[in-house]
């Protein structure tokens, strides 16, 4: 079935606030129902203050030259096929009381009657039916048969969607050939016969817009592959069922387990429809757009993203258990992925050319150059993994890829032994010792600390995390893999340990592309910034938390999905070592999750925090069952909530020549130049009083360096190595270098002003828990 999430009708002065592929739903009128559009988290949900749901309101149309027209009433698909076959048609369909002038050219009694698409429709339905019951065909034609109209409906329907989104194909061919009565009069007289007859209702062609009767034709053409497309499916399953000989408790269950598959998958396509209706489920946004729906996001579409397509064809699989035969399992995998490739290739590129796209950097960033600047400054073409932005004119890309390639000698030339040793030192590296890193860094500052101690700046000590980080991420990919390959087993058998092992290395594909999908999913919404903890580091940037994309349903989706690959590759290896050591990974990332990056969340963001992911707040019985349903790095944007700055002074002994008790600001006042002489004064850098010219131009002497480097860590709480001091030169140089640490160590709260709000489309964004 279609997805029914393609753009929003909406006003195309609401195309700014366009966010990720994630599509919300709009709730309109019983006539006819609402698409969606691509929008953040941020959109609230409707709040019943709309009379539209009930029809209350007429609900009008606008095409692409901004024609306004009043939307005839329609139906979803089986009352449109199937409901004139019934005397009196189908009664949801006619227009209510409330909108019956409104929205019918022709208010009428009329109702809905056959016409030729639907007979058409009928015809080769009831011709395959027969067929199957009546002539004994092997299983491998309906098999082809279900292909065909899975090409139909994938690559066919998903051709005539790519040109109508791209060149308006449908509406120009309609306008020049079917209803075109100038050239072809008997043929488009028929056709707008055909249509109205299958409207009912008093419906008129000539009343309405051409892109609705384009809309209507290609309605029809839907109709005739969706429903053979199904009804060809439920064929080639029943072709190859497997009865068994005799039923055994693990026959029972998975009979059971299939059953409630596929009832889960009935409810998931009726609970779609009646949120976005058929407006959404055959494409009319491609078509025309809806004038000034409500906004909504219920259902099944708070459960996960892009429902339709994903759980919606959970039953595929809930089928191919109850056959009980890999080559419906295998059919109904290859259909799958073809459905997917429709989303990918036909309608997410029409939401991004309709909608606009949604960035990793948000638009209280890239309207305000300063913000932007900051940003641009920490993040440049960085190496992800092996392969993203690698150059190897860099020192860090060329030293990954030379440590890369030595883990990959090194691993097959020893034993598969020292293959697991390796993986396993890799992921100890990356969970427990960059983990530790992330922690003191996140409580203390201790990383940044220990760069700037040495004279250098924040920067630089994320620079230098950035290229560790990705080197540890990457060897834990290589060696893992590695470990894999050296452990790998293939039966020398055929038979039954061969099925077994196409079907091990099918699901291990499966969860390897899955786990793509995720970190996909997820890098689309973190970015550079999310990939690499920026937010444990970068202080210049306003603090904000969004959920947006695959957060709006998952608080952390890598506690799970994110390592679907290792387990994908361990189950294709068949080695038991292999499962160790991807649940090795799985519970130290658990750890690192829970230990280091979910407190992280709470000192920086507080009450922004979402407690429960969409999911379990659209099924409260989940929240207390789910790994995933607490609070999870969710952060869509560079953010940071600063750490307060006490306003307390405090005092301590000065280590230098000469005791004397100081008294400064620990955290709460940059040093002027005139303090840093003061205190190396005291010091002994020089005998002259503090305000007289000489320590603006004097440097600081080599034995005065270590006292004076005490003291200003004693006051101020920035630790410089006492050669970074000898080193800096005068007084007032030592004095900037104390106040740029301090915005490090020390950074204001940084909020997003008024103009940075309404620089964007006039509206400040909403908190992350709408």
């Amino acid at each position: 079935m279609p997805d029914g999430g393609l753009g929003s009708p909406v006003p195309a002065a609401a195309n700014d606030q366009a966010a990720s592929t994630l599509r919300q739903r709009t709730t309109v009128p019983n006539g006819i129902d609402a698409a969606t559009k691509p929008r953040s988290s941020n959109d609230h949900v409707d709040d019943g203050k709309h009379t539209d749901r009930d029809g209350d309101r007429p609900l009008y149309g606008k095409t692409a030259s901004g024609a306004r027209f009043p939307v005839p009433p329609t139906s979803d698909m089986i009352h449109s096929v199937f409901g004139n076959l019934v005397t009196g048609g189908h009664a949801d369909s006619a227009p209510t009381a409330a909108t019956a002038t409104a929205t019918s050219p022709t208010p009428t009694t009329a109702p809905p009657q056959t016409n030729l698409f639907d007979a058409v429709t009928l015809l080769v339905l009831g011709v395959q039916i027969a067929a199957f019951l009546l002539l004994p065909l092997p299983p491998v034609v309906w098999m082809l048969v279900f292909f065909a109209w899975r090409a139909a409906y994938n690559a066919g329907l998903g051709w005539l969607l790519d040109a109508q989104s791209k060149r308006n194909w449908m509406v120009e061919h309609a306008r020049t050939v079917w209803l075109n009565r100038a050239r072809y009069p008997n043929f488009a007289t028929t056709v707008e016969a055909q249509l109205e007859r299958k409207m009912g209702h008093g419906f008129k062609c000539n009343a309405v817009p051409l892109e609705f009767n384009a809309w209507l034709v290609f309605r029809s053409v839907v109709d005739l592959v969706l429903i053979n497309d199904f009804s060809t499916y439920v064929m080639f399953a029943l072709a190859y069922w497997q009865q068994p000989a005799s039923w055994t408790v693990l026959d029972a269950f998975r009979m059971v387990v299939g059953i409630a598959i596929v009832f889960f998958n009935l409810w998931v396509k009726m609970d779609a429809h009646r949120v976005v209706k058929d407006f959404a489920w055959y494409w009319g946004d491609f078509f025309f757009l809806l004038d000034n729906p409500s906004l909504t996001f219920d259902g099944v579409f708070e459960m996960a993203p892009h429902p339709m397509y994903s759980v919606g064809y959970a039953g595929y699989y809930g089928v191919s258990l109850m056959t009980g035969s890999t080559t419906v399992l295998y059919g109904s995998l290859a259909a799958h992925l073809a459905q997917m490739a429709f989303l990918t290739l036909v309608e997410n590129p029409h939401i991004e050319k309709t909608y606009g796209t949604d960035r990793h950097l948000p638009h209280w960033i890239r309207s305000s150059p300063q913000l932007a600047q900051v940003f641009r400054s920490y993040f440049g073409r960085d190496l992800v993994g092996l392969v993203r932005n690698l150059d190897l004119y860099r020192a860090p890309d060329l030293f990954t890829v030379i440590v890369a390639a030595y883990a990959v000698v090194a691993g097959i030339a020893a034993s598969p032994a020292f293959a697991t040793a390796q993986a396993l030192v890799w992921i100890a590296v990356h969970t427990v010792g960059l983990g530790y890193v992330l922690h003191v860094q996140s409580t203390r500052k201790a990383w940044t600390r220990h760069f700037i101690k040495y004279g250098m700046t924040n920067r630089a000590a994320f620079e230098h995390w950035k290229s560790i980080y990705n080197l540890s991420l990457a060897m834990v990919y290589m060696t893992f893999i590695l470990a894999a390959w050296r452990h790998y087993q293939w039966p020398a058998s055929t038979g039954g340990d061969l099925e077994v092992a196409i079907l091990r290395h099918t699901l291990g594909a499966v969860l390897i592309l899955l786990h793509v999908w995720t970190s996909v999913s997820v890098f689309e919404v973190l970015g550079d910034f999310g990939f690499f903890y920026g937010d444990f580091f970068i202080d210049e940037l306003p603090a904000q938390l969004f959920y947006t994309g695959i957060y709006r349903f998952i608080n952390n989706p890598e506690k799970i999905m994110g390592h679907a690959a290792f387990w994908g590759i361990a189950l294709m290896s068949a080695s038991w070592t292999m499962a160790a050591v991807a649940l090795v990974l799985q519970v130290l990332n658990f750890a690192l999750i829970r230990l280091v990056e979910d407190p992280h969340l709470q000192r920086l963001y507080g009450s922004q925090v979402r407690k429960e992911s969409g999911l379990a707040q659209s099924r409260p019985w989940l929240s207390s069952t789910l790994p995933f349903s607490g609070a999870g790095p969710a952060v869509d944007a560079p953010a940071s909530t600063r750490r307060a700055r006490t306003t307390a002074t405090r005092t301590r002994l000065s280590p230098c020549r000469s005791p004397i008790t100081i008294s400064a600001p620990a955290v709460n006042a940059d040093p002027t130049p005139s303090d840093i002489a003061q205190l190396a004064r005291v010091c002994g850098a020089f005998e002259a009083p503090a305000d007289e010219p000489e320590w603006d131009v004097a440097n600081v002497p080599a034995d005065v360096a270590p006292r004076l480097a005490a003291a200003i860590d004693a006051a101020y709480g920035v630790e410089f190595h006492p050669d970074v001091v000898a080193t800096l030169g005068t007084v007032r140089e030592v004095a900037e270098k104390v106040a740029e640490a301090r915005v490090s160590l020390y950074p204001p709260r940084r909020t997003r002003t008024l103009s940075e709000e309404s620089s964007v489309g006039g509206m400040p964004s909403p908190p992350a828990q709408d």
